[in-house]
């Protein structure tokens, strides 16, 4: 199964879907930095970003995600601020976008649920 023809759908994702998703990253994947490393590649290559994205209350842009260690961080970007290393598990971008399936799939590998956020329209 191919990780496009899963995106995008309803929000907030079924669980099947993200484990669909997360399936389909890590595959491969061995251990737990193989794992976050073919995480980190879907996300990045899934054109996906930049979206808009909401980090503590504070609407910003997720223009990129970086792979440290054995984690995942959101470059976002507040206005002419950034882009600034977040916790991708902190990161909630806009639902039914993209980006939102694929950090819902980051946070079920944490261990975490999918966060919603209403988008400002």
């Amino acid at each position: 199964m191919d990780i496009d023809d899963l995106l995008p759908g309803d929000w907030p994702p079924t669980a099947d879907l993200v484990d669909a998703l997360l399936d389909d990253a890590c595959v491969d994947a061995y251990d737990e930095y193989e794992q976050a490393t073919a995480i980190h590649c879907v996300i990045d290559g899934s054109g996906a970003l930049p979206c808009p994205a909401t980090v503590g209350g504070e609407r910003g842009r997720l223009v990129g995600v970086d792979l440290r260690d054995a984690s995942l961080v959101g470059l976002v970007r507040f206005g002419a601020v950034g882009p600034l290393p977040v916790p991708l598990q902190d990161v909630v971008p806009d639902p039914a976008t993209p980006a939102a399936y694929l950090v819902a799939m980051y946070r079920l590998w944490r261990g975490l649920r999918p966060l919603v956020v209403e988008a400002e329209l």
